[in-house]
């Protein structure tokens, strides 16, 4: 097949930054709600290419007009400073009526445009889709076009001497410049004012380009959404794309490109990419656990690296790599029917598999719209490749050195590095310590490859400069690296409980915690929430079964006292100043350290139920627990600066 070029740039090197523009606008759609389809071209590739159409050269997105308004209004706050959004509210001098999402530090300029002030980066064009009467769209058109022409009259677009390849009648051309005289705010307000329309008609149309067709498309056709691949990432069309591509390409599975004919559509006179690629941070973690704090940790390590990289305005990005630990992965496996060999079993799973499998469904929701996860799958065939991919590697939080949760996979020790990478374990967790200890030997060559280690538990840091690691750190957990308003992001607006509670979350049934809380509940006059997905129903309390990881957090927030025996239950009661009461687990080589260093670090040990001994009834003292967590939060994100990005060094 024919390279094409630009301004002798290999087209597809172009393409790999114009799908990182399109990965943008999909995060943000994703994580606010925002329908959006591919549109012509872009369409065209993802239907028979599953990639750019070779000779095409920019990026079409459409989205209805109410869509495309939120969109606008939620990249003023969300869309990376990468990116630069571009219309005629953003840029007094921009000419058209649609919105451009572009490159920053690159050129990309139209024939035509040239001339302009304005930015002129790599884009992809995002347009709105207004309804239309079918019986009176044409007037329209035919207004928009006359405030077009001269809204470039204006800008003296039409006036550059590369306009002479598309001539304008005498008729128009006076006309143009008879309206031309109106203010440049008068002309962009009325033609928006002849866009949209406050009736919901019928039908919808492109009415800012006619480069797919001229003629009003069913409205219906905005309302079913799908997914097609595009380089191996899913990315949103209509339902139904087959028709809509038919309308614009006729039998579009038979185009081919004809060297004489095709190439790129856009006369672009100057084209610069950015100066060099960013440096690329991966992240690798249990981030594929259906457990909420597995997911929420992973958040909370890469959105405070990405804070970071805006703060300094750092040329990294960061990501967390898709690894596909099978023993994870088996864990969290919802069992068939054939899977369970027990009559009874076979039973019980009948009555819970419901909820399991939505349960599956709210954290892969949450992966997908919260956690920036690489393009590209790793698995113990390829991992090695993540070394060349990325610059810098991590490992943590969680449990990713505990061996009995991994089957003794080394990869959670970044062994794929090699020396071009730098090696950084940020509040690594073992499980058990005395594990450890035993297989040490095993493990240390694995560590001495770090450049930096940080781990989450006292008994660990011991053990590690008792074996010659002397300048280990001890770190909080990443769901501490970021502050309670942080988290107002990926909260729900709802709550699934009215009035005041006692929210109960435990991770393995423990008889003394739930006498503990129905003794709270007594004491009290509080009713009892259970977050309770794969258990029996208790009797006399309020079972929740589809409890999502935004619910999760709002169910912390607005409880009255948390009763539980997980870490990240105890860490956000923390973060949103709740009253809570924790047990430890019986066994005492289980992950009880975790919990007890940081008890011992807020300095709120009496909240222990302690085998339902009574408990400390005085209130926590949050103005001495958020002053030790800011402390030691300034001094999580200062390791994370010196071992990651290198400063104060």
């Amino acid at each position: 097949m024919k390279e094409y070029k630009i301004c002798n740039i290999p087209l597809n090197e172009i393409h790999d930054y114009l799908f990182e523009i399109l990965q943008e606008l999909d995060r943000i759609c994703r994580k606010y709600n925002i329908k959006y389809s591919l549109e012509g071209g872009t369409l065209l590739g993802a239907v028979k290419y599953g990639d750019f159409v070779p000779w095409d050269d920019d990026l079409d997105v459409v989205m209805l007009r109410t869509e495309y308004e939120r969109f606008i209004m939620v990249c003023k706050n969300e869309l990376s400073e990468k990116f630069f959004l571009q219309n005629s509210d953003t840029e007094k001098n921009f000419p058209l009526n649609y919105t451009k999402l572009r490159y920053r530090e690159s050129k990309y300029v139209q024939k035509n445009y040239e001339f302009l002030d304005i930015n002129q980066g790599l884009f992809l064009d995002l347009y709105p889709l207004d309804y239309v009467d079918e019986k009176r769209y044409r007037l329209n058109t035919h207004f928009i076009g006359l405030l077009n022409g001269a809204k470039n009259v204006k800008l003296e677009v039409l006036l550059s001497p590369l306009h002479k390849s598309h001539p304008v009648s005498k008729a128009k051309s006076v006309a143009y410049k008879l309206v031309s005289r109106l203010p440049l705010k008068t002309l962009n307000n009325a033609l928006k004012s002849m866009m949209v329309s406050a009736n919901r008609e019928k039908a919808v149309l492109n009415l800012c380009n006619f480069t797919y067709g001229d003629k009003p498309i069913n409205a219906q056709r905005f309302l079913e959404y799908t997914e097609l691949s595009f380089r191996k990432q899913k990315f949103c069309v209509v339902k139904e794309y087959d028709a809509w591509l038919k309308e614009a390409f006729g039998n579009y599975m038979d185009i081919e490109p004809d060297e004489e004919t095709r190439g790129p559509s856009h006369a672009i006179v100057e084209c610069e990419l950015p100066k060099g690629k960013e440096k690329k941070i991966g992240i690798i973690t249990f981030h594929r656990a259906d457990n909420y704090g597995a997911v929420l940790q992973t958040y909370g390590l890469s959105h405070a690296i990405r804070n970071i990289i805006r703060e300094h305005e750092y040329d990294y990005r960061c990501e967390v790599i898709d690894y596909v630990n099978q023993a994870i992965d088996n864990r969290y496996h919802v069992r068939t029917l054939r899977e369970i060999p027990r009559l009874k079993t076979k039973i019980k799973h009948v009555i819970i598999r419901k909820f399991l499998i939505r349960n599956q469904y709210n954290f892969n929701v949450f992966r997908k719209t919260f956690l920036s996860i690489s393009c590209k799958r790793y698995d113990q065939t390829n991992i090695d490749d993540a070394g060349k991919d990325y610059e810098i590697l991590i490992t943590g939080s969680d449990q990713v050195w505990n061996g009995l949760l991994t089957n003794d996979d080394n990869t959670y020790f970044l062994n794929f590095g090699s020396d071009r990478n730098k090696i950084i374990a940020y509040a690594a967790s073992v499980g058990s310590e005395k594990s450890f200890s035993l297989n040490f030997d095993k493990y240390e060559p694995l560590l001495k490859s770090f450049s930096d280690v940080s781990v989450r538990e006292k008994p660990l840091l011991n053990l590690m400069i008792n074996h010659g690691y002397k300048k280990t750190e001890i770190v909080l957990d990443p769901v501490f690296l970021l502050k309670k308003d942080d988290y107002e992001l990926i909260e729900s607006n709802q709550n699934l409980v009215q009035g005041e509670y006692i929210l109960v979350y435990v991770i393995a049934f423990e008889k003394e915690l739930y006498e503990f809380a129905r003794s709270l509940s007594k004491k009290t006059g509080l009713k009892i929430v259970y977050i309770n997905v794969d258990k029996p129903r208790e009797v006399g309390v309020t079972n929740l079964r589809d409890v999502s990881v935004p619910h999760f957090l709002t169910l912390i927030k607005n409880a009255s006292y948390v009763v539980t025996s997980s870490f990240h239950g105890i860490a956000f009661s923390i973060i949103y100043n709740r009253e809570v009461y924790y047990q430890l687990s019986k066994n005492t080589d289980n992950f009880n350290s975790r919990i007890e260093t940081l008890m011992n670090t807020v300095e709120i040990q009496n909240r222990n139920i302690t085998d339902f001994i009574e408990t400390d009834n005085s209130s926590i003292n949050w103005e001495k627990v958020n002053a030790i967590i800011d402390k030691k939060r300034k001094e999580s994100i200062s390791f994370l600066e010196r071992s990651v990005f290198s400063l104060n060094e």
